[in-house]
């Protein structure tokens, strides 16, 4: 034991052996305790509390067993007071520096790597799940020649989303058959979309860059979000509507919409970070230090479990739990390994990487409330406490949920993206 200190040549093992037994089971590791507090706290909670298991484990899930709190105005108003309190700082500054006018200079920051460092400022590097898995060469550099071209796999994406958003909000008779089924082909053609869009602004994107770990974003994301239905289980926030499938449909049509979301949300946040206006506007905001950052994480962590296991018992106070335990988890753990994270360049006050993954997410959010509200199959919100003043089909301070869920999709798909140099999400002599 050496008092909680770090054996000298840890740092140096984990540069020069990336694939180091050490590197691949703490990337293991963090998944693998992730998935236990996930999947067994909340289920211990309710034995505990005694109550019946069975409706739990119903599949596909159509019983209705929790009540929800109904709308408060004191809640309501006390939300909305907090979060003007956390995002008017950030609004405000945004309204005063603007959007810088000048192209970057070659004195402009350097590059973000995939961790979203910059390069030069290393905190113990995070060992990447996806290193196991990736070649060597990460693929092509970005080519500046090709920016302002468009990419024909592109405008296969504008196509695809046109024809699936008419036939998502329409009821053909002649298209009956797969009326329910429109939500993937609309991602995938989102996909597609905002990786063209990035490829114009800088000559390459990650769709291209690093084509296999990217396409393994898909099967990672299914499983991600099954996470979530199963947590939903207990708080029962949402359900689906207009479809009937069997467990067999059920499963294999769910994994296909669930495999799109982690795709989606990195490709929107690489095309938010090839914009200029982040390091100009965010690159030097205000700095977020931790005494104890390894006690603090160890707090959090126990929070999050203590939270998780009272989950299904007290679901209209502690739902929100859904959304931040993920990300509370993997963050503490990769602290308590003290590994680089989401949250590392807060100390030097750069908050580009943290406000792109959460918007990405919120512009995701919006793209699928609006497309869920004619279409079909489709889901309904239960959200105790402010289920009111909706946008679309989804409470308007439910939007607020897509922040947190932003960065922990980042976490997951950083894991497997990894942090080769080469996968900079916005390169600065790209940017305009």
């Amino acid at each position: 034991m050496n008092g909680g200190l770090v054996w000298p040549g840890y740092t140096a093992l984990c540069y020069a052996c990336p694939d180091s037994k050490v590197s691949r089971m703490k990337a293991f590791l963090k998944p693998v305790i992730l998935a236990a507090m996930l999947l067994g706290l909340p289920l211990v909670g309710v034995l505990v509390a005694e109550a019946p298991l069975s409706r739990y484990f119903e599949f596909p899930p159509r019983t209705f067993y929790i009540e929800h709190a109904p709308f408060s105005w004191i809640v309501f108003i006390a939300h909305c007071l907090f979060i003007l309190a956390v995002a008017g700082p950030f609004l405000l500054h945004a309204l005063r520096h603007g959007a810088p006018r000048e192209k970057p200079s070659a004195h402009a920051l350097p590059p973000f790597d995939s961790a979203g460092l910059r390069s030069g400022r290393p905190p113990e590097p995070s060992p990447s799940f996806g290193a196991l898995f990736r070649a060597k060469d990460p693929g092509p550099e970005p080519r500046p020649e090709l920016r302002g071209r468009f990419p024909w796999w592109g405008w296969c994406g504008v196509v695809l989303g046109v024809t699936a958003w008419i036939l998502a909000w329409n009821r053909f008779p002649w298209f009956s058959k797969y009326q329910a089924h429109t939500f993937t082909p609309l991602w995938i053609a989102y996909i597609l979309t905002v990786n063209g869009l990035t490829y114009r602004r800088k000559g390459s994107c990650l769709l291209v860059r690093q084509t296999g770990p990217f396409l393994l974003l898909f099967p990672v994301s299914a499983a991600f979000w099954w996470f979530f239905e199963y947590l939903n289980r207990f708080v029962q926030n949402w359900s689906y509507t207009g479809a009937d499938f069997g467990p067999a449909e059920y499963v294999l049509f769910a994994t296909l919409s669930f495999s799109t979301v982690l795709p989606a949300i990195t490709g929107t946040r690489e095309w938010l970070l090839s914009y200029s206006w982040w390091s100009g506007s965010y690159a030097h905001f205000f700095p977020i230090q931790i005494s104890s950052p390894r006690l603090f994480a160890a707090s959090v962590l126990t929070a999050s479990g203590a939270g998780l296991f009272l989950l299904g018992v007290y679901p209209n106070h502690l739902f929100a739990l859904l959304w931040i335990s993920p990300l509370l988890i993997l963050v503490s753990l990769q602290a308590l390994l003290k590994e680089t994270h989401i949250f590392s360049p807060l100390t030097d006050g750069d908050w580009c990487f943290v406000l792109a993954s959460a918007l990405a997410a919120l512009l995701c959010g919006v793209f699928w409330e609006m497309w869920n509200f004619y279409s079909l199959a489709k889901w309904v919100y239960h959200v105790p406490f402010v289920q009111r003043f909706h946008l679309f089909e989804m409470p308007i301070l439910g939007y607020v949920g897509y922040l947190p869920f932003g960065l922990e999709c980042t976490v997951v798909a950083e894991m497997l993206l990894g942090s080769s140099g080469k996968n900079t999400i916005s390169n600065t002599e790209h940017r305009s």
